[in-house]
Order: structure tokens, then sequence, then C-alpha cells
């Protein structure tokens, strides 16, 4: 019998997407990462980049405006 492993990443992403400008990048405002970020999270990254990156998210929220309750900036 073959044994089936399944990887856990790690993500900040809480399923709403919406870029918002955080003067020199745009963030999600969901989950506060880049598009590069996005792009590469579950087949460019490591885990410790992704964990890395997670633990810098407090303080890219600091850079946005808040957004309206209905998840529409």
């Amino acid at each position: 019998m073959s044994e089936v492993t399944q990887t856990i990443i790690s993500s900040p992403c809480i399923g709403v997407c919406k870029m918002q400008n955080a003067g020199a990048v745009d963030l999600c405002g969901g989950c506060l990462r880049t598009r590069d970020e996005i792009a590469r999270w579950r087949g460019g990254m490591s885990e410790d980049e992704r964990l890395e990156i997670m633990f810098e998210l407090p303080e890219r929220e600091k850079l946005l405006q808040p957004m309206q309750s209905n998840g529409c900036g």
C-alpha cells in the first residue's frame, strides 16, 4: 500500500481579494501580500520564505486605508 503525504502550506489568505495601493506597491486588502507573492506562494517559495512574509504582515496593514465592511475599497 502506498502512503500519501500531504504538505500543508501556511497562508494568510482570508478570501477577500482586492488590490489596494500602499504607496510604492499594491497589496491585497485581505492577505496583505503583493501580486508577486501571491503568484509565487504555492510553487515558488519555501515554507521559510512564506513564514518570513507572514511575520511582516502586521506592519504592512498600517500602510492600507481601512476597507468598507462589505469588502469593497
